[in-house]
């Protein structure tokens, strides 16, 4: 029995482990979406800014 338990705390610690870096690559995805996020925010609010001043024709 002892065997057993060796065996199944060995596979705890392992998925433990792989539970530890799935967790870190979730918060490396979590980091990149939040800055794309923020970098489309601050181009979609440059185009309504743009879009909202009168345009200049160059003929004039």
């Amino acid at each position: 029995m002892s065997e057993d338990l060796l065996r199944l705390r060995d596979e705890c610690d392992q998925l433990r482990q792989r539970c530890d870096e799935l967790q870190r690559q979730l918060n490396d995805l979590t980091s990149q979406v939040g800055g794309l996020t923020d970098e489309l925010g601050r181009r979609f609010s440059d185009e309504a800014f743009n879009a909202s001043r009168p345009s200049r024709h160059r003929d004039a």
